[in-house]
């Protein structure tokens, strides 16, 4: 039973690392549009730190690597420090945002830092 979880666990982390590392190639190319949607360069700066690490942790996570558990960590740092400076800078009344990206980015450094320790990924 313990051995088709940790396949399960194993599974899922990949499909999510081919698909992080998909969506971080299209953060970077849609990061330019952004930039001159908005004209601010901090949020491009967020944007392409993000998208950096989306695509550099999708791929050790897609590879099967131990050294997943590096570059899965700093999203996740990442979306706290960013859903915390969204928190400061909202208008007084408006509504917050959810801290989903926060959360998934949570889980998968936790999910991956479990698959290291208990050595699901080599």
């Amino acid at each position: 039973m313990t051995a088709v979880i940790s396949a399960v666990i194993l599974m899922a982390l990949r499909l999510y690392g081919l698909i992080s590392a998909i969506g971080g190639v299209l953060i970077l190319r849609n990061a330019r549009e952004t930039r001159r949607a908005q004209g601010d360069t901090d949020a491009l700066r967020w944007i392409l730190t993000g998208g950096a690490l989306t695509f550099v942790t999708g791929i050790f996570l897609a590879s099967g690597s131990r050294w997943a558990a590096v570059p899965a960590v700093l999203p996740a740092a990442q979306q706290v420090a960013l859903h915390a400076r969204q928190d400061r800078i909202l208008p007084p009344g408006a509504a917050p945002r959810g801290p989903v990206h926060m959360r998934i980015a949570l889980v998968v450094a936790a999910a991956t830092l479990v698959a290291v320790r208990k050595g699901l990924l080599v």
